[in-house]
């Protein structure tokens, strides 16, 4: 029998994948440390297009404020200046901006991963 492990509250039999990791996410040595290495690539991948992409959202939707209200965005949606209007419409606006740039970035990463080494980061192909 191999280690137990507790996970989300249930005591059960580790496996290659969590015997991969260390508590802090790195591989072990020995164990699967090609899987390690691509889960850590793909974090990267995933951290840079999601910071690359929200920059670039935010730098739209800032142009696109200024344009269509003469003024700069709220600075501080909760500051008492700042009209019950322009914050509902600015953290509205963002919210969906944002998140559909977050998704259309980890798709075309995922696509790009996919060209690059012939199949999707682990745990992608699995529907949730």
């Amino acid at each position: 029998m191999g280690r137990a492990t507790l996970l989300g509250g249930v005591i059960g039999e580790r496996t290659s994948r969590q015997r991969a990791f260390s508590l802090f996410g790195t591989a072990r040595p020995g164990y699967c440390s090609v899987m390690a290495s691509e889960a850590m690539m793909w974090k990267g991948v995933g951290l840079a297009t999601g910071f690359a992409a929200g920059a670039l959202t935010r730098k739209l939707l800032q142009g696109v404020w200024q344009a269509t209200t003469g003024s700069d965005p709220p600075g501080n949606t909760a500051a008492p200046n700042t009209t019950w209007r322009a914050a509902l419409i600015w953290a509205a606006s963002s919210g969906i901006a944002l998140g559909v740039t977050r998704i259309v970035a980890q798709r075309g990463a995922a696509e790009v991963w996919r060209a690059a080494k012939g199949h999707y980061p682990e745990g992608l192909e699995e529907a949730a």
